[in-house]
């Protein structure tokens, strides 16, 4: 992992009592200007004053760099602290990890559990959306499409339901032009580009590290987040960007309901010319 901790007092981020003090987001924050080593270093510190802090044992796990040994340290978050919120940010990054590997019937399990076991969670919906996607990825076109019809009905996110009804009419316009559900759940062949691609910006930095900071943030609500380098007039600009959309209506829609969840602005780019 390339983002690194900014310096800060152990004793204010790690002690139990600061739990409600510090949001994700503030902590994240925090997340850009000193070296990977000097982080660790400073967890490392963290650990030995406060042992059983769920905060020490998840962000040492999000600061390995081996993802296998990173997974074993959200197990062990999970096993440990199952009450804390932080077990939830770890069942979601375990099964993340599984999706990655395309291992999508080990992480659908760990996404549903994640729904089961927290359901009060901000990555709740974002984990039963992403349980259905799993579906999908597996090629269970019919049974994907079910679930996204309850979703688009009864999620209370309005992003999520956004989310859902724009699935389902990519899946209704694929059957209506003769697509079988194989050929539906098939991903692109290599080196096969769209014809155009678009997604939604959120934020332009001069500082690499400031791009991962709100990367990082927005990547552990599930959300498929890139940074991407333009240089432009000598300089590089660090550009954070949210999914990847057929049409520009489609962006258009997620970053409307995007805004309206986080306050954000936002700008649709085509970022066809970019693509492998």
């Amino acid at each position: 992992m390339k983002s690194v901790i900014l310096g800060f007092c152990a004793s204010l981020l790690f002690v139990q009592a600061s739990f409600g003090q510090l949001t994700e987001k503030q902590i994240l924050d925090l997340i850009a200007k000193d070296g990977i080593a000097v982080a660790r270093t400073r967890l490392q510190r963290a650990a030995w004053q406060y042992p059983n802090s769920p905060a020490v044992a998840y962000f040492s796990a999000v600061l390995e760099e081996d993802g296998s040994l990173a997974y074993g340290r959200y197990q062990k978050v999970v096993a440990r602290f199952k009450s804390s919120n932080y077990a939830a940010r770890a069942l979601y990054r375990m099964a993340q990890y599984n999706f990655a590997r395309g291992n999508y019937f080990t992480a659908r399990k760990q996404f549903l559990n994640l729904k089961q076991l927290f359901p009060t969670s901000a990555l709740s919906e974002t984990a039963e959306y992403y349980a259905t996607k799993c579906l999908f990825a597996a090629g269970k076109v019919d049974s994907a499409r079910a679930e996204l019809v309850i979703l688009a009905r009864e999620a209370r996110s309005q992003l999520i339901i956004n989310l859902a009804r724009e699935d389902l009419e990519v899946l209704q316009q694929k059957k209506d032009v003769g697509m079988t559900s194989r050929e539906i759940a098939a991903p692109l062949a290599p080196g096969t580009v769209a014809a155009e691609i678009y997604s939604v910006l959120i934020g332009s930095y001069s500082e690499r590290g400031n791009a991962e900071s709100q990367k990082q943030y927005f990547a552990l609500m599930g959300f498929p987040v890139e940074v991407e380098e333009v240089y432009k007039k000598k300089r590089t600009d660090y550009l954070v960007l949210i999914g990847r959309f057929k049409s520009k209506a489609e962006a258009e829609r997620f970053g409307a309901a995007f805004k309206s969840r986080f306050g954000l602005k936002y700008r649709i780019v085509n970022v066809s010319a970019q693509m492998p």
